[in-house]
């Protein structure tokens, strides 16, 4: 199915915030294209875009989702503990977005304190549960406190259950992202705060786990797939030509093969009040 023409458009004009030939634009947009599209896709379909539709980016980085959503039509609010000297575009990012910034650490038991509950119709959570150390669950809960009653969450997870990361086990490859930074870099600061680490997945979830904590979480499961990544010029030209083939997409689409999670999960009538 083709996407909305409107999403076609937003894209373009999403990429035209970046220089063509750097890394963000030309490497991280495009192997990140198909799960971003779909998450579009699946937002446009059950929230309609309009002014007093409102959608949270949860670990939002430099904003570029903020700026995708308000695009489309929604009023996009950003939430992220990263430092602007490491997305130092993510000012002007959300200022083009009309978006507010609040800064919070996810690794906090109660993250969003001064944000108002049952403020959004949507929350996205893209790649951003694998990096959370504390209490994974706690924060699903604390996104489900922030949505209206039946609101929806977008959220996006590396698979670790594939064939890939079963070659990578029995050939002694690394198969999850910051294993040497887990062992180097301190994850609780002098003051007992847990620090945000971009750089560490800290767990990748199987599919069971990871509907079992958004279910403890309040939240009702909708989709619950897999996909693959796109390609991009940093690729050869043959791993390019496969990513676009039908078969490589069924593939994808598949336990073994899907690199990602692709889950839509619906808040419950009343979400509960304790993460246990």
């Amino acid at each position: 199915m083709d996407p909305d023409p409107s999403l076609v458009q937003a894209w373009q004009r999403l990429k035209a915030l970046y220089p063509s030939d750097g890394w963000f634009s030309a490497v991280h947009l495009e192997e990140n294209k198909p799960r971003l599209w779909r998450m579009m896709g699946d937002l446009q379909k059950r929230v309609p875009p309009g002014a007093d539709r409102k959608v949270v980016d949860v670990g939002c980085f430099n904003g570029f989702l903020c700026y995708l959503t308000s695009q489309l039509g929604y009023q996009a609010v950003g939430i992220d503990s990263l430092d602007i000297g490491k997305v130092p575009e993510r000012t002007a990012v959300m200022a083009a977005s009309n978006a507010a910034y609040h800064e919070a650490n996810l690794n906090h038991l109660d993250p969003f304190r001064g944000l108002e509950p049952g403020q959004f119709d949507a929350a996205i959570l893209g790649e951003v549960i694998e990096h959370i150390f504390n209490h994974p669950v706690g924060l699903l809960t604390s996104i489900g406190r922030l949505l209206r009653p039946g609101g929806y969450l977008l959220l996006t997870t590396p698979n670790p259950r594939t064939l890939l990361n079963g070659v990578r086990l029995v050939t002694g490859g690394n198969f999850m992202w910051g294993e040497t930074e887990f062992a180097t870099i301190p994850k609780v600061d002098e003051a007992g705060r847990f620090t945000c680490c971009e750089s560490i997945h800290y767990r990748e979830y199987s599919q069971p786990v990871l509907l079992d904590m958004l279910r403890r979480a309040g939240f009702e499961i909708e989709i619950a797939a897999f996909m693959g990544l796109g390609a991009s010029p940093e690729q050869n030209r043959a791993k390019q030509f496969i990513k676009t083939l039908p078969a490589c997409r069924w593939l994808q689409s598949h336990r073994l093969f899907g690199m990602t999670h692709h889950v839509v999960a619906r808040r419950a009538p009343s979400p509960p009040t304790s993460t246990v």
